[in-house]
């Protein structure tokens, strides 16, 4: 199934880019820095936890529309975008001694950097639309040390985004748009930290091979002489697969317990509000 959404997306974009260009859109400025602030409501489920709670944080974004490649690409976008959030979210699950934990406050913390390329080309009277590609890192810390039995937990995500997004002016500064987005995983690791339980337990190392996300917002904007106002609601989703499955060692002796990251899911609803200039 995951194959043929990409391979779909894929032939989608190709038919975009090979587009004959209709009227001419919105003129876009050259070098645009973005700061913003967001907020989310995040919800961690797997088979044997679930986690949800409010998060806050701050973004930040650089964009280059002009001429890519030696001058091949007149109308190129590049784009480098990267986020950090945190908060304190709720607990409710199975932990590695098997017990079931209700932790409350426990420290969620989520980093994101991403480069994006894309080409900018308009559509019926005014709309650009944004074909893109890129390479992403996503870093998710679970820090349940609170509890005498919780341990830290972190994620590491490296991932192609492929999707696109359009504009469209509606007069008097303001513009609207939608970010569709299709996250393909390549690889993923996750640390466990025993040792925040036992400084005799090893920490552990698991690989995960296979996943995939979605994004989509719908991006406002309110042009100003000298800087933009943008507001983006929007929705993300992540479904990372199980991983391997690794032993556990216990003053350097395998006492036959081993350990394996379960199949999980994250869905974030939130809003983005930030200044281009």
């Amino acid at each position: 199934m995951c194959r043929f959404d990409v391979r779909t997306i894929m032939l989608f974009l190709a038919v975009l880019l090979l587009a004959p260009q209709g009227a001419e859109a919105l003129e876009e400025r050259m070098n645009t820095a973005t700061l913003g602030v967001e907020t989310q409501y995040n919800r961690f489920k797997s088979d044997t936890m679930k986690e949800h709670g409010i998060l806050y944080g701050a973004n930040g974004a650089y964009t280059y529309r002009g001429r890519l490649v030696m001058d091949k690409l007149p109308k190129g976008m590049f784009r480098l975008e990267g986020r950090i959030i945190f908060g304190r979210i709720q607990f409710d699950g199975q932990l590695f001694d098997g017990n079931h934990y209700d932790i409350k406050k426990a420290k969620d913390f989520d980093g994101e950097v991403r480069s994006l390329v894309g080409y900018d080309f308009p559509v019926f009277s005014s709309t650009t639309v944004t074909p893109f590609i890129g390479m992403g890192y996503r870093y998710f810390r679970d820090d349940l040390s609170k509890s005498n039995a919780g341990y830290r937990r972190i994620s590491n995500y490296f991932y192609t985004p492929v999707g696109f997004e359009t504009r469209t002016p509606f007069g008097t500064g303001w513009s609207a748009g939608l970010v569709l987005e299709y996250d393909l995983f390549w690889f993923g690791r996750q640390d466990t930290y025993l040792s925040d339980l036992d400084p005799l337990f090893s920490d552990l190392t698991n690989d995960q091979d296979s996943g995939y996300g979605f994004k989509t917002s719908i991006k406002v904007r309110k042009e100003m002489d000298d800087k933009n106002y943008v507001l983006e609601p929007y929705v993300s989703y992540w479904n990372a697969g199980s991983s391997d499955t690794q032993k556990v060692y216990h003053t350097g002796v395998y006492g036959g317990l081993n350990y394996q990251e379960p199949e999980s899911s994250t869905t974030e609803i939130g809003v983005k509000a930030g200044v281009e200039f």
